[in-house]
């Protein structure tokens, strides 16, 4: 009479098969199909991928469900994989089921890891379905993971995001302080200088320009302080005002 399996067996046999399907390689390409334990089987599925015309003719929709089964040889479990097609898959099941791993550390590939902790953090060594080692990943107390071959390059893989962060702060302070200079300068400094340039920094032509220049003051001036742009009552000067005094709050700021 065969003895009865384990529960920790079948549930590390439960555990690999599902992370071999969503790692390793599908062993189902419809996403209603089921891995369950011992032959693969027909599932009924009466969903809304057919019309009422196709269920009245046919029924419910099927699909076959991917299995896995255990077997023993020499005292060590195998894990067979059934997949709904080609051919069957074999895995053994590692030897020691104590701290073995299948959470979100696991990449592409990954079969499964071992976690062990290291001065309170998590450290998972990750392997592929041949059992063997394919680099580690660590899990900080902030819920974040990093990925690398050795301890040393996880460590240089911090600094570098945390050197990142640091850097995408200080310009998120930075164009605070520019935005803001930016408005004090266009509400206090009436005699801010106003160029061509920062004319055609916002986008006008050399027409528009020139026309501009003949209408309210001559065809040769090139700087005119931003107080006479405004007493012409045209709206359309505050986007050069506003590039010179984006340039000028950028040489405070710097």
């Amino acid at each position: 009479m065969e003895k009865k399996i384990p529960k920790q067996i079948l549930k590390c046999a439960e555990n690999l098969a599902q992370s071999y399907h969503d790692r390793v390689a599908t062993l189902s390409k419809s996403v209603y199909a089921v891995l369950t334990y011992g032959t693969a089987s027909w599932q009924s599925e009466d969903n809304e991928r057919y019309s009422k015309k196709y269920h009245r003719q046919y029924g419910p929709a099927k699909n076959m469900n991917p299995a896995y089964y255990l077997t023993r040889l020499h005292g060590a479990w195998i894990l067979h994989l059934v997949p709904v097609r080609g051919e069957q898959i074999i895995v053994r099941l590692p030897l020691k089921l104590k701290n073995l791993y299948f959470g979100k550390a696991l990449l592409p590939g990954d079969l499964y890891g071992r976690q062990r902790k290291i001065a309170g953090l998590m450290l998972i060594t990750r392997y592929n379905a041949d059992h063997v080692a394919r680099g580690l990943a660590l899990e900080n107390g902030a819920h974040k993971i990093e990925h690398g071959a050795t301890i040393a390059i996880i460590r240089a893989e911090i600094r570098h995001k945390q050197a990142v962060a640091a850097k995408e702060k200080d310009e998120v302070l930075r164009g605070a302080r520019l935005a803001r200079a930016t408005q004090l300068i266009i509400r206090l400094c009436h005699e801010l200088v106003v160029t061509v340039d920062h004319a055609r920094a916002a986008g006008y032509c050399w027409s528009g320009i020139n026309a501009y220049r003949e209408k309210f003051f001559s065809s040769d001036v090139d700087k005119i302080p931003a107080k006479l742009l405004r007493q012409t009552g045209d709206t359309r000067v505050e986007a050069p005002i506003k590039k010179a005094a984006q340039e000028l709050a950028q040489k405070i700021i710097a």
